[in-house]
């Protein structure tokens, strides 16, 4: 009996071992090692209503592209004013998160598991600051320039949207080797 209860002791115990959870470590690939790797710190931003269809859209699209299976990929968010004075939107596949440069972005978010780097202007209802911060590592610059990302493009598929009417319209996409632009709106602007 005693024989019994040592065991099932030592069974809980391994149990109880394997229900530690393991720190992420970053995982670099051979190409880079430790003193390629800069570190920086950027405001966490939680995603409102009004952008979730326009990012659900995105990730789906994504997600259902067989090109982009089994890769490190991210986003870069871009915001600003275009010529015409319209609030316009960028998203960016980054298939190398690790290649991006964040120095001036304004911070992070992340949406169904996939991390956005944000760049540019705040839409304001679009996003809440969160007061934390994340640490994000990045390589440096000049190692960045210096070596060859693994893939054909940094930025490989892209949407620009522009806000009309309090609604996200799009008017440029290339993903999945698929391209399409609004030809009214890019004929507006020359």
């Amino acid at each position: 009996m005693k024989g019994s209860y040592n065991i099932l002791a030592i069974m809980m115990l391994l149990g109880s071992c394997q229900s530690i959870k393991k720190p992420d470590v970053p995982v670099l690939s051979s190409d880079y090692s430790l003193e390629h790797i800069a570190e920086i710190e950027l405001i966490q931003f939680k995603v409102e209503t009004p952008l979730m269809p326009l990012l659900d859209s995105i990730v789906d699209l994504v997600v259902s592209c067989d090109k982009y299976k089994n890769l490190p990929v991210g986003f870069s968010f871009n915001s600003f004013s275009n010529v015409s004075n319209e609030r316009q939107v960028q998203v960016g596949i980054v298939l190398e998160p690790l290649r991006l440069d964040y120095e001036n972005s304004k911070g992070i978010f992340y949406y169904k598991g996939y991390q956005f780097a944000y760049f540019g202007d705040i839409l304001e209802d679009s996003f809440t600051t969160l007061g934390a911060r994340v640490k994000i590592l990045y390589l440096y610059p000049k190692i960045r320039d210096e070596t060859i990302s693994k893939y054909d493009a940094t930025f490989e598929s892209y949407w620009d949207y522009i806000l009309q009417d309090g609604a996200f319209k799009c008017v440029q996409f290339h993903y999945c080797d698929t391209s399409w632009y609004d030809s009214l709106f890019y004929k507006g602007t020359n």
